[in-house]
């Protein structure tokens, strides 16, 4: 059995939803801005009392398989125009990424 657990951090709320097999579990706490590692751990906490019935994160931690973050803080920063201007550098690791990705284009269209 695989044990997954998803994390979306939002500009509000952070989400937690946990996929152990066939046993899905949500939880949710409030994002910490200032310090995004207290609202992972919060969240992370309580998705351990789900499965435990008690906090025990790193019991939790060590019987997770795999963990994905995601935030939407970043994309709203973009789409709102919002946040520091920021100077991206580009350089010839950069020229020859693109150029694979434009000869294997075929690879990364499931992703698009």
């Amino acid at each position: 059995m695989t044990r997954l657990i998803n994390i979306d951090n939002g500009g509000t709320l952070t989400d937690f939803c946990l996929v152990d097999g066939a046993d899905v579990r949500y939880t949710k706490t409030l994002t910490t801005p200032y310090d995004l590692s207290r609202c992972l751990f919060d969240g992370l906490t309580r998705v351990s009392e789900l499965v435990y019935g008690e906090p025990q994160l790193a019991a939790l931690l060590q019987s997770t398989d795999y963990i994905r973050y995601s935030t939407t803080q970043g994309t709203n920063a973009l789409v709102q125009r919002a946040g520091p201007r920021l100077l991206a550098h580009a350089s010839a690791y950069l020229d020859s990424a693109m150029a694979y990705s434009r000869r294997h284009s075929s690879a990364f269209s499931p992703l698009t």
